[in-house]
C-alpha cells in the first residue's frame, strides 16, 4: 500500500502505519508513473488535496489538485488500484448522519471539488472514504482555539447550522490503512 501526499496530515499517519509513500507531483504524469514503478503498490491511497480554506481562497488550484491531479494519478496507474481520500464537505451538512447513497450537495469550493474527484475515482472503478474532521494534539485550528478558551473559562462559539462529526487521526489512519488492506471485500463507497 502506498500514499500520495503523505506529508499531510492523514497521510504521515499512514506511512507511520508502513503505507510507502509516493513522493510526486499529483500534475505530473511522468513522476507518478516513476514512484508506481519504483513502489509497485497494489493500493494506492490518494491523501493529497487542497483544504477548505485554500480552495476558498483559489479555487482553480482546488480544481488543479484535487480533481485534475486525482484524474492523473487514476489515468497513470488504471483501475481498481486508488483509494481516494474524500470529505463530508460533498454534503451541505444541514441534516447530518449522511449515509452513502444519499445525494451530495456541496456548499463550497472545496465540496465542489472533492465531489468531482469521486466522480472521477467512478469513471475508473476505484473506492472512496469520505472522511469527517481529523483532528490530533497538535492540532492547531479551531479546536485548539476551543479547547484554549474553555480553559480559560471563556464561553465559546461553535457553528451551529450544520452537524459534524470528528475523529481522531490515529483511528482514522488505521481505519484507511484496514480499508486498503482488505480492498477486495470494502465497498466503493464508506464514510
Amino acid at each position: 500500500i502506498a500514499v500520495v501526499g503523505s506529508h499531510g496530515q492523514i497521510g504521515q499517519r499512514l506511512v507511520a502505519l508502513n503505507a510507502i509513500p509516493m513522493e510526486c507531483d499529483i500534475l505530473d504524469a511522468d513522476q507518478i508513473k516513476n514512484e508506481y514503478d519504483r513502489t509497485s503498490p497494489d493500493i494506492i491511497i490518494n491523501a493529497t488535496g487542497i483544504g477548505v480554506n485554500e480552495a476558498e481562497m483559489d479555487y482553480e488550484k482546488a480544481v488543479n489538485i484535487n480533481v485534475w491531479g486525482h484524474n492523473k494519478l487514476c489515468e497513470v496507474v488504471g483501475d481498481r488500484k486508488v483509494v481516494l481520500l474524500s470529505s463530508e464537505y460533498v454534503f451541505d451538512g444541514v441534516a447530518g448522519n449522511y449515509r452513502e447513497d444519499d445525494d451530495p450537495a456541496p456548499i463550497n469550493n472545496y465540496g465542489i471539488t472533492k465531489f468531482a474527484a469521486e466522480g472521477v475515482n467512478a469513471l475508473y472503478y476505484n473506492k472512496t472514504i469520505r472522511l469527517s474532521r481529523t483532528f490530533n494534539r497538535k492540532l492547531g485550528c479551531d479546536i485548539q482555539q476551543y479547547v484554549s478558551a474553555l480553559s480559560r473559562g471563556e464561553e465559546i462559539d461553535v457553528p451551529t447550522f450544520f452537524i459534524k462529526n470528528y475523529v481522531h487521526t490515529d483511528f482514522a489512519a488505521r481505519a484507511i490503512m484496514y480499508f486498503a488492506e482488505n480492498y477486495l471485500d470494502m465497498p466503493e463507497m464508506m464514510h
